[in-house]
């Protein structure tokens, strides 16, 4: 023990007289270091990090799914009369709760706000094993049908953001959609279960909703000792009796269990998360292989010391263990700052990430014993990795060479070899990093830039909540649009407003059935479908569709009838090939089979919808009933969409005081939005590739300063004889051209096995064309070009009498 603290201190003792190398080192080693800690934090986070329930792997999502032969089945929300009979029948499960989604309105802080929610059973929090940090949570009396005095628990990020973080909250009334309701509880901090909810309120279960409607959340706890695959046959046994009792309502209809973790990461394509921690380890290599190179360098400048230990009888294992004890401490250096690093830029990194839509994981990215284990191994095995070749290599110990004035300050030419094989291995790796980033940033530039049929830019997208209390009838509603679009449109700056039921990018689809007048169905029964939005004036002109032919709709249009339609360009190619759409007349089936036929008055440009075209149907909303309460603002400025956003808040309130508008982005915010996937791994991948370039840059830049300094005598000596600067300058040159082109070589050929591996996992991805892999090429050299420009220079100024005479 005493020899290791011996060793350990005379290795600090060294690291602090050459403070520049120590430096460079571990701000190498922190860089790799951090950017792997900080995508590791995310994976690990999102796939083995607890989640804030009690025994989770007892937590199951159950769902209704659809099982026909030959179709592929279809998951879908429970039924509330399939929930009353699984909670009579079922044995494997200690309880079911119930939640549903829902969004709100809430009054109570400076402003009116809306946000998300969930209406839960008053078993909920019990079954997830949550308690509230303050309060209670809901009673069974308060779950009830009409029950007298509703109740609400807030969350802990909105009791603190929206009510001030008030002590006496307890008791307290807020108003939710104009209706008070008596605050009971508070979760604990980063809570947000379900759909990311920041209140809760009692669901009050009607058993006597219809069979067929599938609109319950069912998260079910295990007994002890049960498991899932005995919850799946009791279940599978419990849908076999329903379908005997009920073939009208549940031919074909099972029960699906799915573990929480899954339920709540949903879609999210973690294959992208664990792409990211491969890039930021290929980073790490060029770290560790430029940490190596400076070691190797730095051996030079210990021969004379390690060949008088060898000669005073110290082991080779123990002059390598020496050298290999300051590789860890300067990779645990590495690590220390790697980890700040990694935290510091965390919060960055998130928000650009799919995560950050799922806040139950965006909220716990903090530092836990797992990702502080994972570092301390990667420090212990990167401190390894890095200094075990050059201290294998310093330990061979040539008395008889070091004696000779000429091999002073030199590696041996094995040295110079290894010396050469980390630099081309930094821009090997470098290039390859460097190509996954420009096919990501170019997939996801073409996603971005497709042309979605209408114009994106200058396009500001809010939604509003019209509050069933205060609006409850369409005709209400309607009023309160239309008066909120006309003064909108008045205010300088905007060019046009509108509202519709969704927006294209909101990832949700409308589908009507269609009758077309003079074409029935080729088949009884069947019916012609198409997407469709029910719209205001001003809402076509506002999202900039261009009209193919006929015109937008009027406020002639919107009157109850006869109803008139836009529909889409593919729409009116699908119905009346070659034939001018307008005038045409349809209706909706089968809502409309008692009302005249519909005039089409116009034809727009396709829009693309959700990432796919659809055909479309363009509906006034004064027409048909509001499908829920939510509708999409679209509003179009003549400059900036954002700068417009503080007069149009201003005039929903001098309408409407307590209404809130939410969710409020410019287009362009939203296509960036929808692609998150390709974004985080664009922009990370870019920084990689950024930095590994650097690390490149360094390690070339070291190992041409170590060659002029090594090979000083002999450059001396050309110079002596005649050799003119530029001869010299072009012979450095050309040392760090070669290297930088062999590790070129090996990269852009690496490249394209990174580009099968990421076509595996990245949908539509760019293939790599010549100019962009020229353009990598180009770009590598000149910055090995730059690398090399300061030890060439230095080499051109050397005196050859001073350096001839120094020897």
């Amino acid at each position: 023990m005493d020899i290791f603290l011996q060793e350990l201190f005379q290795t600090f003792r060294e690291l602090r007289r050459r403070p520049v190398f120590t430096l460079v080192t571990v701000l190498s080693l922190a860089l790799g270091i951090g950017a792997l800690t900080a995508v590791f934090t995310i994976a690990n986070t999102l796939l083995f990090r607890p989640l804030p329930f009690a025994d989770e792997g007892e937590l199951l999502r159950l769902q209704d799914v659809l099982e026909r032969p030959g179709e592929e089945p279809r998951e879908t929300s429970m039924a509330a009369l399939n929930y009353d009979v699984l909670r009579q029948r079922t044995h494997v499960f200690e309880g079911l709760a119930l939640q549903d989604e829902g969004s709100f309105n809430l009054l109570g802080g400076d402003e009116p706000v809306r946000v998300m929610g969930a209406y839960v059973s008053a078993n909920t929090f019990p079954v997830l094993g949550v308690k509230p940090v303050l309060g209670r949570g809901i009673a069974a009396d308060e779950d009830q049908t009409g029950a007298p005095a509703p109740v609400v628990v807030l969350s802990y990020e909105l009791w603190q953001r929206q009510l001030g973080g008030r002590e006496d909250i307890l008791g307290q009334d807020v108003v939710v959609n104009d209706e008070p309701h008596t605050v009971v509880g508070v979760m604990p901090p980063g809570y947000r279960y379900p759909y990311d909810a920041q209140l809760w309120v009692p669901l009050g279960f009607d058993v006597n909703n219809p069979r067929a409607s599938h609109y319950l959340h069912v998260v079910g706890r295990l007994r002890d000792g049960a498991t899932r695959e005995q919850a799946r046959q009791e279940l599978d046994a419990i849908a076999s009796q329903l379908a005997a009792e009920h073939p009208d309502t549940n031919t074909d209809w099972k029960f699906l269990t799915l573990p929480i973790r899954e339920e709540i990461t949903g879609e999210l394509d973690t294959s992208v998360i664990w792409l990211l921690v491969a890039a930021a380890g290929f980073l790490l290599l060029i770290a560790c292989a430029n940490a190596a190179s400076m070691l190797l360098a730095r051996s030079t400048e210990r021969a004379a010391e390690v060949a008088l230990r060898s000669v005073l009888g110290s082991s080779r294992v123990r002059l390598v263990g020496r050298m290999v004890l300051q590789g860890l401490v300067l990779a645990l250096l590495g690590g220390g700052l790697g980890l700040v690093l990694a935290y510091t830029l965390l919060g960055p990194v998130v928000r650009l990430s799919p995560i950050a839509d799922i806040y139950i994981f965006a909220s716990r990215l903090t530092p836990d014993l797992r990702v502080l284990g994972f570092t301390l191994a990667v420090c212990a095995v990167v401190g390894v990795l890095f200094s075990l070749i050059p201290a294998l290599h310093a330990s061979r110990v040539d008395l008889q060479s070091l004696l000779k004035e000429e091999s002073r300050g030199s590696l041996s030419s094995g040295g110079r070899r290894w010396l050469a094989a980390f630099v081309v291995a930094e821009v090997a790796v470098a290039t390859v990093l460097l190509v996954g980033a420009f096919l990501m940033v170019g997939t996801f530039e073409r996603l971005v830039t497709v042309d979605a049929g209408f114009e994106p830019d200058k396009l500001l997208v809010g939604h509003l909540a019209l509050s069933s209390s205060k609006y409850p009838e369409d005709v209400l509603k309607v009023q309160f649009l239309d008066q909120l679009r006309q003064r909108l449109e008045a205010l300088p700056g905007v060019r046009a407003a509108g509202v519709s039921t969704l927006f294209p990018l909101d990832g949700v689809r409308m589908i009507s059935p269609l009758s077309i007048e003079g074409r029935p169905p080729e088949n009884p029964g069947d019916d012609f479908v198409a997407n469709f939005r029910m719209v205001s004036v001003g809402y076509l002109e506002a999202l900039g569709v261009p009209v193919v032919s006929g015109r937008f709709f009027e406020q002639r249009d919107m009157n109850p009838s006869p109803p008139a339609f836009v529909v889409s360009r593919s729409l009116a190619e699908r119905f009346w090939p070659g034939e001018d759409a307008v005038g045409r007349q349809m209706k909706r089936a089968p809502w409309d089979l008692d009302r005249p036929w519909g005039p089409v008055v116009g034809v727009v440009e396709n829009v693309i919808d959700s990432g796919d075209t659809e055909d479309t149907l363009y509906i006034p909303y004064t027409h048909f009933r509001f499908i829920n309460d939510n509708v999409t603002l679209v509003v179009r400025t003549e400059g900036d969409a954002l700068a417009a956003l503080p007069s149009i808040r201003r005039t929903i309130q001098e309408i409407d005081p307590q209404q809130p508008l939410y969710d409020v982005a410019t287009a362009r915010e939203m296509i960036a939005s929808s692609h998150g996937n390709e974004r985080f791994a664009a922009v990370l991948l870019t920084s990689f590739a950024a930095l590994g370039l650097a690390l490149a840059l360094m390690g070339i830049y070291g190992i041409l300063t170590y060659s002029v300094a090594s090979r000083s005598r002999e450059l001396g000596l050309r110079m002596a004889l005649g050799a003119q600067r530029g001869e010299i300058l072009w012979q450095v040159v050309r040392q760090g051209l070669t290297v930088t082109g062999i590790g070129l070589v090996l990269g852009l050929a690496g490249s394209f096995l990174l580009t099968r591996l990421l076509q595996a996992y990245v949908y539509d991805l760019d293939r790599p064309q010549p100019s962009m892999l020229v353009g990598i090429a180009v770009l590598v050299l000149a910055v090995s070009m730059l690398a090399a420009f300061l030890p060439s220079r230095r080499a051109t100024r050397l005196d050859p009498a001073t350096v001839l005479r120094g020897e």
